[in-house]
């Protein structure tokens, strides 16, 4: 049985690294005014990541089954707001890669840093 504030750190410190290169990526977005391939590359790279991040974060609904009836229903209910966050974040990186416009590089910064306080709100979960 994995213990499940561990992995939650892991797979915190995941998206810190992928959050880095989201950062990364919307500054290169902003700088750049005409078709890039290093950003198109870094979007697609991003995207690939977070989908690993995504099953990553699945794993924790099978190991949350341990957690008390109230606890497991607050940390589920945040774990499904992840995941709805991780999908549009990915589709609006795919977007970026095809299309990067303001509204689309302001709603991945959006976005990333939702996710960053819901993961944040679920280790907070598991250690009341």
């Amino acid at each position: 049985m994995v213990d499940l504030p561990s992995y939650m750190r892991q797979v915190r410190g995941t998206y810190s690294a992928i959050a880095t290169k989201i950062e990364e990526l919307v500054l290169v977005l902003n700088e750049s005014r005409e078709d890039d391939p290093h950003s198109k590359a870094l979007a697609l790279r991003i995207e690939n990541f977070l989908g690993s991040l995504q099953q990553s974060i699945r794993i924790e609904t099978k190991t949350a089954r341990s957690l008390p009836k109230e606890k497991r229903k607050q940390f589920l209910t945040l774990v499904k707001l992840e995941i709805d966050q991780i999908k549009k974040l990915r589709a609006f990186l795919t977007l970026s890669a095809k299309n990067p416009t303001p509204e689309v590089i302001a709603k991945i910064h959006e976005l990333y840093q939702e996710i960053n306080k819901e993961l944040t709100r679920s280790e907070a979960v598991l250690r009341t």
